[in-house]
């Protein structure tokens, strides 16, 4: 059989299963789906391996540093994530941690984790001439496990988009191009290491920190990229010949520029600094705050407030960017009346300082627009 039909069964057995997952195993038998799921995969994988056998995974000097560089950012992980569980607090683990319970629990997530490595290695190993084709088994792989976590989020409102897209898309997009490109370069076991560690652990403690939506979506984004930067550089220097312990060397100055970067971001976003940033779903502030744009702003007091600056307030556990209009005092504290600048009356609500969360500051045009507009879809059918 020829190479593009093995690669073309595979991609079709691969997403078809995917197309049957969303719209009918979930429908009809959501109890056993993680046992069909990695039923299926094992199968598609056992095809895999009748098509393409088995290359035994060279044992060289980059994949022995590769690893200790994966396993060093991951133990980095959890000593910041579990510290910073200090000051936001823990969640105790939904998952009992009785022994045969952890099987139970974890047998199904385990064989489906272990056979989708091996069927990326064994498609990979056998399509490296092609990097489209490598490239075609990753959106696929990013599509499967997206796939099965889109039920969990309300995606007819923008912040289920929103938070659909940052705890769930971005960054299985960024693990899977991870696992990808260690699978290219090196081989199955780092990829294998990494996805059994972040995957396989939530079955195995009794607390987890609590980090809330947008720090989870950080340290999802920046883990994966900082194995990645660690790794690629360590590989240009292996294939330069260069064959030195992996150490602190491997370690530069600049790479606190990344770092800074994501904390920074994942502060703003999290609501943890004065400062925090939130995007806009609605035409009512428009021309000064359009659709799709993400304005900054900063926590505040009443004597931080005056008439015409523009806040963001709780209600109905929506956040709105709207003008303060008048202020009075009423019990000797303020209250605020707002009104969106596109919108012919004030609101009907009497705002006082609890309800307001900041004042903005700034304004960063449209980069919160894909999310507003796959919100916006999803409403249309509706």
């Amino acid at each position: 059989m020829k190479k593009n039909i093995k690669n073309f069964i595979i991609l079709l057995l691969l997403g078809t299963y995917i197309f049957l997952y969303v719209f009918y195993i979930l429908d009809r038998y959501l109890k056993y789906s993680d046992v069909i799921t990695s039923s299926v995969v094992m199968i598609i994988t056992f095809i895999a391996f009748l098509f393409y056998g088995f290359a035994k995974d060279k044992n060289n000097y980059a994949k022995k540093s590769i690893k200790q560089i994966i396993i060093t950012q991951l133990i980095v992980y959890f000593l910041v994530t579990y510290i910073l569980g200090l000051v936001v607090g823990f969640l105790k683990n939904a998952y009992s941690l009785q022994f045969f319970s952890i099987i139970d629990n974890i047998f199904a997530p385990i064989v489906l984790l272990i056979s989708l490595e091996l069927l990326r290695y064994m498609y990979i190993t056998h399509n490296k001439d092609n990097k489209l084709k490598v490239l075609l088994l990753t959106i696929l792989l990013i599509f499967f496990e997206v796939s099965m976590n889109y039920r969990a989020y309300d995606l007819s409102e923008l912040l289920g988009v929103f938070r659909f897209i940052t705890l769930v898309v971005l960054p299985v997009s960024f693990k899977q191009f991870l696992l990808s490109y260690l699978t290219y370069c090196v081989g199955y076991k780092p990829p294998l290491i990494y996805s059994l560690i972040m995957d396989g652990y939530i079955f195995l403690v009794p607390i987890i920190p609590d980090l809330g939506d947008y720090l989870t979506s950080m340290f999802g984004l920046g883990v994966p990229f900082l194995v990645y930067m660690y790794s690629a550089r360590f590989l240009r220097e292996y294939d330069n010949g260069i064959e030195r312990e992996f150490n602190n060397t491997t370690f530069r100055p600049s790479d606190f520029v990344y770092i800074v970067f994501f904390v920074i971001l994942a502060g703003l976003i999290s609501g943890y600094f004065p400062a925090f940033m939130v995007g806009v779903g609605s035409a009512s502030m428009s021309p000064k705050v359009n659709v799709g744009d993400a304005v900054i702003a900063v926590k505040v007091t009443d004597k931080d407030l005056k008439k015409n600056d523009i806040i963001i307030y709780n209600r109905d556990n929506k956040l709105i960017v709207h003008r303060i209009k008048e202020i009075y005092k009423k019990n000797n504290k303020n209250i605020y009346y707002t009104k969106g600048d596109n919108n012919n009356t004030l609101d009907d609500v009497e705002l006082s300082i609890s309800s307001i969360k900041g004042k903005v500051i700034l304004r960063i045009p449209y980069i919160a627009y894909p999310a507003v507009y796959i919100s916006e879809l999803f409403n249309r059918e509706g």
